[in-house]
């Protein structure tokens, strides 16, 4: 019996550190279905009452839980890039100095909602 345990807890292990980013498993809700949730909702309700058609919505996955990232594809326009947790919260802005989440650490991203009228190229 002690033989069978060792390696079936080595194998078991092999496949948890090698499991990559791109196959986390969401921590909070369905990511192909955020509309379900408060804040999804209020978030983009700002964007559609008075948005210039440029704003859309990417989520993908930063150190193993599902991320969203607002942004802006407005060329005029200042925004931050934040990124935002499950739960709406923000955890950090992208870039590239300490500090700041570096976006090709950002794995799978896929754009899930445009604005009305969205007039870019994403």
């Amino acid at each position: 019996m002690k033989f069978i345990k060792v390696p079936l807890l080595a194998l078991l292990l092999t496949a948890l550190v090698a499991c990559d980013q791109e196959n986390a498993i969401v921590d909070c809700f369905d990511a192909s279905n955020p509309e379900n949730t408060d804040w999804f909702d209020e978030y983009i309700s700002r964007y559609n009452e008075d948005a210039p058609g440029t704003e859309y919505i990417s989520v993908g996955i930063y150190k193993f839980q599902t991320v969203y990232l607002p942004a802006s594809c407005c060329a005029n326009c200042f925004w931050l890039p934040v990124v935002l947790n499950c739960r709406g919260e923000q955890i950090g802005v992208l870039g590239e100095r300490d500090g700041e989440i570096d976006p090709d650490d950002i794995k799978g991203l896929k754009v899930i909602w445009r604005s009305p009228n969205f007039q870019c190229g994403v």
